[in-house]
């Protein structure tokens, strides 16, 4: 019997590629961060075939995975993705008003709007310029 196959062994893996994530997704290496996004994919597939559409474990993962996407790598389009599933989903297992849809989905949502403007320096600074409604650039950060 493949172990994979059963709902245990199954269980443990994701908590093994849990902690994999976790540490990997802050790191400088971006192999590692790739890493913690590979283990990420993984268990999202995995809790989408254990638990449905609509698990809130499930909603959980898809936005982790759009923070580690937009934050930790900057890959703004894959990024969008995860999130419109994970506030898809969140909204049906959370409701719109809970805090997590108010908070962490919110600010998700804004920055992937920002993230674009950002640039970032040979330093890793970031600069960043927005337009107001006057179509005058001033400086965000």
């Amino acid at each position: 019997m493949d172990p994979s196959s059963s709902l245990p062994a199954n269980h443990l893996l994701m908590k093994l590629r849990g902690k994999v994530i976790t540490s990997c997704k802050h790191s400088q290496a971006r192999e590692a961060r790739e890493k913690a996004v590979e283990m990420g994919q993984l268990n999202i597939e995995s809790v989408r075939y254990h638990c449905g559409p609509y698990s809130d474990r499930l909603g959980i993962y898809l936005l982790d995975m759009a923070d580690i996407l937009l934050i930790e790598m900057g890959r703004i389009q894959e990024a969008r993705k995860y999130l419109t599933e994970a506030k898809r989903v969140l909204e049906v297992t959370h409701g719109p008003q809970h805090s997590l849809m108010l908070t962490k989905v919110q600010e998700l949502h804004d920055l992937a709007e920002w993230f674009p403007l950002l640039s970032v320096t040979a330093d890793n600074t970031c600069l960043a310029s927005v337009t107001d409604v006057n179509k005058k650039t001033r400086p965000f950060i």
